[in-house]
This record gives structure tokens, sequence and C-alpha cells, in this order.
């Protein structure tokens, strides 16, 4: 299926070698004519005549264009239903930017057969980005969504494991036999250790840095 917005551009160019050659015609229409001798009579379409054909030219190029945008707008559309007209336009001013970023897009990176779909995808990610780097951190909204969220942005952080106050569980020194069930957890890796693998410390020595290194 071709594209139509190569359709048009093809479309255009071929009016306008039309138009150039339509004016060289009629400017070699009196090249062999002596103009000592003779007395030249030149006969050329009346004002009418002139005035529908460029009239026809112009109904056709821009028909043509309208009727591209429009089947390029209903291809991806971002519109919604509305009784407001001034959002009504404001979706219709996202088509037709989306269609000229397109068309910017290509002849800026040199890509002219990059696929619309592919771009849009990218433009809407970019567009959006930055809210959804906010929102990733957001504890009210659910896991998987959180997670969905960082694979979209490139985050690789993985999300740290929420702390439930005064939960009790099993210590993840011991051996799973003993079943040691216990709240107190370690101060460097939060994990949950029985009174067993508690080394205790008092103020002072806490605060001194050779002691830091056992923490």
């Amino acid at each position: 299926m071709e594209d139509p917005l190569d359709t048009w551009i093809e479309s255009q160019r071929i009016l306008s070698i039309l138009e150039e050659s339509d004016s060289e015609e009629g400017l070699s229409d009196n090249d062999d004519v002596d103009e000592e001798n003779h007395v030249s009579v030149c006969t050329q379409p009346s004002d009418t005549e002139q005035l529908e054909k460029n009239v026809n030219l112009k109904l056709t190029r821009t028909k043509c264009g309208v009727d591209v945008v429009d089947e390029l707008s209903a291809t991806y559309d971002v519109s919604r239903n509305s009784n407001r007209w001034p959002l009504t336009i404001f979706y219709a001013m996202l088509n037709i930017s989306a269609i000229n970023g397109l068309i910017i897009h290509r002849m800026n990176n040199n890509k002219p057969k990059e696929k619309r779909r592919h771009f849009l995808k990218s433009l809407g990610l970019a567009l959006f980005s930055n809210h959804l780097k906010n929102r990733q951190n957001l504890n009210r909204l659910p896991r998987e969504m959180r997670k969905r969220i960082r694979e979209l942005t490139g985050d690789s952080t993985e999300e740290p494991t929420a702390k439930i106050p005064n939960a009790r569980k099993r210590c993840q020194i011991c051996p799973t036999k003993k079943d040691r069930a216990r709240n107190e957890t370690c101060r460097g890796c939060d994990k949950y250790i029985c009174p067993e693998h508690i080394i205790p410390f008092c103020s002072d020595c806490v605060n001194n840095e050779d002691t830091n290194q056992f923490c």
C-alpha cells in the first residue's frame, strides 16, 4: 500500500513540471517572428479561460492536500468525542502537527522511508516521558504499573521493597528448620535477624570508624 504522503508530494512535483512546461510553450510561440518587417499578433486565451485554468490548478492542488491530510489524520487520530469546538480544533491541530513533524523529521534526518507509526510512537513517548518518571515513584500506584513505567522509560533500577513496621519474619541467617521469627533488622542490609546474630554496640562505639566496618 502506497503512503498517501508520498503520493501527495509526487503530485505536487508533477504539477510544478506541468506549469513550467506551459509557461515555456507560451514563450516559444513568437521565437521565429521577425519583428522588423512584420507585426506580431499573439493569440492568447481570454482572461476568463486563463482564470479558469488557474482556478482548476489551485483547486486540484488544494483538494489533493486536504484529502491526504484527512486520510493521514483518520489513520492515527488523537481526537475524542467532544461538544466543545475549541477542543475539536485543538485535536485537529495536533493531528496536523504530527504530519508536519514527520515531513520535517524525514527531511532533516534523510529518512524518506521511515514508518509513520514508529515516528508517532517515539514522539508520544518523548512528550510524556518526564510525566511517567514523576509517577513511577508514587507508592499508591500498583506495583505492576510502576514496573511497566520503568520499562517504558528505560529505568533499570529495581523498585525498593517496602518495609512494613513491626513486621515479623524468619531470621534470614539461621537455617530454615530453626524458624525464628523476629522483627529486628540489620541496619546495613535490612535483613531480618535473631538475637543470636545481633552484635551489640554502645552509643560511643557506633560513631567509631573501626566499628563502622562491621555495620
